[in-house]
């Protein structure tokens, strides 16, 4: 069952309390009900109680009664509710993920961050303290923290406006079903999702599409977030950028070669920054951005954060601006040869200052007109206010901005940061050390002098601004993308 699709099993009236109200006939506690249920095996099951996080039918839901008879009533994180549930039919739900509550010794914590081996970085919900790298078995998950500053985060966003709710599950949101055919084996496993990428075509068409799909069958809290991030998705049909990715075809079920799939079908966009960036470090001697190209590409990506901020409806927050989620087409690697030349014209066309950018990947998205409390991204991309525990907002994404605006001027992303040599807690005490700690790191990576180009001097102050400790000091994406046009000014007359 999808999230926001109405289920066939009866709706109460109201929905139940966590625990039955004292005086009333019905006065016997969860727990007291839990010794009550037949037991004959005293399993990982013979303690749920309200609160716990459990997996049904692949799903992930969190137990929101107990009754009499040892039924459980389910609700999954994107607002699904399932009815007197069989105790057998559930599973303790072992597999944390970030925003998850889990118990650590006996204090409640938030889940900021899963390493690639599967190890968790926990903070306490009170007194602040952090843990980093502890085992999953040494946790006992609980609920999810519904509270309404993390309900805006990940697979809550749909759920807390009741607008967006009713909007994606209408016509104007929603994108005719297709028939998905598939051209050749995955290109590539989505990290971290447990989705793949594969090259496709809709409906016998012509035009190369990339198609990412998560099995149907895959654990419970994948195809949550999966189904989260594609209702995010139907928020950006109704409201397209040309710097965003175009999305074809959105399905929670979608039925290829017999098996069934959730998919995010999208234009096709192979090159990444990332790709671009590697290729220039790797050139003899190494080339650096062009002034005309590298204004293009950020004043593009401020463009597209700037339509997430400032019209969408609610705002969208993206949270994980890193090269990996800034593609190009196919031709990305020869425009960017012929960009290089644009320096030594004496005139630029306007066209020039669009590269041709798609931002891609809502996976860590969150709708909020207001600040926030998660943690959610890429490390190496966080900004101090995420570290600290701090209240954050479209600002976050700015200081992405200026993150990958200092990979492009030093052409070494991945020596930067934990990404290199520098532990996670030691990254994170640089970042919020000072106004002005984390600069160095990219400064002065091998020890002395910029290592970018003088021409290419103002990127660096804009990127400076972007990485103020004080989100208040960051410029809005608005006034980074003006920035840029500045620049490109600046250097050249713009032909129209």
């Amino acid at each position: 069952m999808g999230c926001g699709a109405s289920t066939s099993r009866p709706q109460h009236p109201s929905p139940r309390p966590l625990v039955p109200q004292l005086g009333t006939a019905s006065s016997v506690t969860p727990r007291a009900q839990i010794e009550q249920w037949p037991q004959p095996e005293t399993g990982p099951k013979a303690d749920l109680r309200p609160g716990d996080a459990v997996t049904y039918e692949g799903r992930a839901y969190t137990i929101q009664y107990i009754t009499s008879k040892g039924k459980l009533d389910l609700r999954a994180d994107c607002g699904d509710v399932e009815y007197g549930i069989d105790l057998a039919a559930v599973a303790r739900c072992t597999s944390a993920q970030v925003g998850s509550v889990v118990l650590l010794d006996g204090v409640r914590c938030k889940v900021q961050y899963v390493t690639s081996k599967g190890l968790l970085d926990l903070k306490a919900v009170e007194g602040g303290d952090v843990h980093y790298g502890v085992d999953p078995a040494a946790v006992r998950m609980l609920e999810v923290d519904a509270t309404p500053a993390a309900a805006f985060g990940r697979c809550w966003s749909i759920a807390v406006f009741p607008e967006i709710q009713a909007a994606v599950a209408s016509k104007e949101y929603a994108l005719s079903p297709a028939r998905i055919e598939l051209l050749g084996g995955p290109l590539v496993k989505v990290m971290g999702s447990g989705a793949r990428l594969f090259k496709c075509h809709l409906d016998g068409g012509s035009e190369v599409l990339a198609a990412k799909l998560l099995p149907a069958t895959a654990h419970g809290h994948k195809v949550t977030e999966m189904t989260a991030e594609i209702a995010l998705c139907r928020h950006l049909v109704h409201q397209p950028h040309a710097h965003i990715v175009r999305f074809e075809l959105l399905a929670e079920r979608v039925e290829i070669a017999s098996e069934r799939y959730l998919a995010i079908v999208m234009e096709m966009v192979p090159v990444t920054l990332l790709d671009l960036i590697q290729t220039r470090a790797a050139a003899m001697p190494r080339r650096p951005f062009g002034s005309v190209r590298l204004a293009a590409i950020a004043a593009n990506l401020a463009a597209a954060l700037d339509h997430l901020h400032s019209v969408c409806h609610p705002p969208m927050l993206h949270r994980d601006v890193k090269p990996l989620n800034i593609c190009f087409p196919a031709n990305a690697f020869e425009a960017d040869l012929e960009s290089d030349a644009l320096d030594t014209s004496a005139g630029v066309p306007t066209t020039a200052l669009d590269s041709g950018l798609r931002l891609i990947d809502v996976g860590e998205a969150a709708l909020s007109a207001v600040p926030i409390v998660d943690y959610v991204g890429t490390p190496v991309i966080t900004p101090p206010e995420m570290f600290l525990g701090e209240p954050h907002h479209s600002a976050a994404d700015v200081w992405g901005l200026g993150i990958v605006l200092l990979w492009c001027l030093l052409l070494e992303p991945s020596n930067v940061g934990p990404m290199g040599s520098m532990s996670m807690p030691e990254w994170e005490a640089c970042v919020t050390a000072s106004p002005h700690a984390a600069l160095a790191v990219f400064e002065e990576p091998t020890g002395g002098g910029r290592p970018w180009p003088a021409a290419l001097e103002p990127f660096a102050a804009l990127a400076r601004r972007c990485l103020a400790r004080s989100p208040a000091e960051r410029p809005t994406a608005r006034e980074a993308e003006a920035s840029c046009i500045e620049i490109a000014l600046s250097v050249h007359e713009l032909e129209s």
